[in-house]
């Protein structure tokens, strides 16, 4: 298979940054020798330009804002969605703390339901929100609505 037709197909069923198609392309192995690369750097830069000129690559800035609101539907926190994002070599996103403090609130509601609040559920629902990738003044803010 051409690398011109592998970069389509992954483009086809959803959209790479090129970080994550330089990342794929490049573990990619040669049938006959395993330790043989199937494509060479040369190659893949080229393909990656080739794909930018003909627009199939979507600029980074859109393809940042798609993924962090994909990850706010899912209630997830700043702290998250900018890891998620230099993980696939895109930019960060700004902090909007009005958003970020409902999500925390939603979340915290529907995790304690009809309980009544006490100090060690209040850890609890700070461990919980900081693992969804809040930041501080968030989970302060959001825990102390609770009371």
């Amino acid at each position: 298979m051409s690398i011109k037709k592998r970069v389509m197909d992954y483009l086809a069923k959803r959209d790479h940054s090129e970080k994550e198609l330089k990342l794929k392309l490049s573990r990619l192995r040669s049938w006959e020798n395993k330790k043989q690369p199937l494509y060479s750097k040369e190659e893949i830069e080229a393909v990656l330009l080739w794909a930018k000129t003909n627009k199939w690559l979507v600029a980074e800035t859109a393809l940042a804002e798609r993924w962090s609101q994909a990850l706010d539907r899912k209630k997830k926190g700043i702290h998250f969605i900018n890891a998620y994002l230099n993980q696939k070599g895109l930019p960060p996103v700004k902090k909007n703390e009005d958003v970020e403090l409902e999500k925390a609130i939603e979340l915290l509601k529907r995790k304690i339901g009809q309980r009544s609040v006490d100090l060690s559920l209040k850890i609890k629902l700070k461990r919980f929100l900081l693992s969804r990738g809040f930041d501080s003044n968030t989970i302060k803010k959001a825990v102390s609505t609770l009371t």
